[in-house]
């Protein structure tokens, strides 16, 4: 103790001079022992003399590393360091056929939806307890993923949209409303060439931003459009559980797409082929079309092949296998697998089928599909055919959709 007293004290007399108020004062402070405390103050002096060389290099590499959150909740792309190019691929509406049905109203989530990261994560803003101004600033704490500026800019640019009247808007359950209000204000979408970029708040004719379940939003949404449930399509990272939004939603009849990694082209594009298949064919839009793992970025946005699953919560099919006692599930009963979907021969690949995977037997949710090989070797099977489909996913035949 005698020797680390004297250390301390031979530190401080010889760079005293040197150090700062606040380091002196941090010096003779409790809290460790005198050795340690001493260090610190010849760290202090390192810095100081040190400091003029060292911080340029150290600056100068900051600035060329990109933007990166590395906060609780992370970030689906890196923070924009200039202008992003958009408009280089046809828009998807145009990919539809003359006279294909359209959403009247498409409405997105926004934190990992259209921006990334999340606002619960910018706890290191000032103010984030009660969301006070001035709050995170567009594209330096916050910023659009890069599917989501490509879809955006289509909804503002392209004539198909606007002769349409179709309306965009938003729902979004935060607790910080004030600072999600905010960058609606601040980020900005590129319309045409000759035109400035439009606002985010001026894009969307109707925003839902609250605590509570998103079932209210849609129920204000319908309240203040008139818009009906089916003519609907809805875009949200949450697809089920505690926090999913996804599957109450499309239990309303509203289409919903399950964007796990942000807004992509892809994605859009699948919901709006789906959305206009359904309407053409008479069939109900209470589904949830899953994507996983589409493109984090523009550049793998087009060359990632899909991975889709479509799974209907609410059909015919589904509501009848519910219905039944367990033990009866997969029987020849009613509502159980079709003769065709149990007879090994009438199933080829490449045919269009509704199969029930093994994790759905209890719910009856039906994943439909095209089949790629046939799994069952037995020519019959009272509980359908195994197969796997495309997106490799593995579930038994209840329905052959088409050959």
């Amino acid at each position: 103790a005698g020797f680390k007293t004297l250390t301390m004290a031979l530190v401080l007399r010889a760079l005293g001079p040197r150090l700062t108020p606040g380091s002196r004062r941090r010096a003779r402070r409790g809290g460790g022992s005198m050795a340690l405390r001493a260090t610190g103050c010849l760290l202090s002096l390192l810095g100081i003399s040190l400091g003029a060389e060292i911080r340029p290099s150290l600056l100068q590499q900051a600035r060329a590393r990109p933007r990166v959150s590395t906060r609780a909740g992370g970030t689906l792309c890196p923070c924009p360091t200039g202008p992003r190019p958009v408009g280089q691929a046809p828009f998807a509406v145009d990919a539809l056929p003359a006279g294909a049905a359209l959403p009247r109203m498409i409405v997105f989530d926004l934190d990992n939806t259209l921006w990334t990261p999340e606002l619960y994560t910018l706890r290191h803003i000032r103010g984030y307890a009660s969301a006070a101004p001035p709050g995170p600033q567009a594209d330096i704490d916050l910023w659009l993923v890069d599917g989501a500026l490509q879809v955006l800019h289509e909804l503002a640019a392209s004539e198909r949209w606007l002769a349409s009247g179709m309306c965009v808007a938003v729902a979004s359950k935060t607790t910080k409303g004030a600072w999600a209000r905010s960058l609606l204000a601040q980020l900005r979408v590129p319309t045409t060439a000759s035109a400035s970029p439009v606002r985010l708040c001026d894009l969307f004719s109707h925003v839902e931003i609250r605590e509570g379940s998103k079932l209210a939003h849609f129920e204000n949404l319908l309240d203040a459009t008139g818009i009906a449930y089916e003519d609907m399509l809805f875009f949200d990272d949450a697809r089920g559980g505690k926090y999913g939004n996804c599957e109450p939603v499309s239990k309303l009849g509203v289409l919903s797409v399950h964007t796990p990694e942000g807004l992509t082209r892809e994605l859009f594009s699948l919901g709006l082929r789906e959305f206009a298949v359904r309407k053409a064919a008479g069939r109900s839009t209470a589904a949830v079309l899953d994507g996983d793992g589409g493109a984090r970025s523009r550049a793998n946005d087009g060359a990632r092949s899909a991975n889709m699953r479509e799974v209907e919560n609410t059909s015919p099919r589904a509501a009848a296998v519910r219905a039944q006692p367990k033990a009866a599930r997969g029987s020849r009963a009613a509502g159980g697998p079709s003769a065709a979907a149990q007879s090994r021969g009438a199933i080829r690949v490449g045919a269009h089928v509704g199969v029930v995977q093994k994790e759905h037997q209890s719910t009856g949710w039906l994943t439909e599909g095209t089949v790629a090989q046939l799994l069952t070797n037995s020519q019959n099977h009272p509980r359908g055919v195994k197969v796997r489909l495309t997106s490799g996913l593995v579930g038994r035949v209840q329905q052959v959709l088409s050959e």
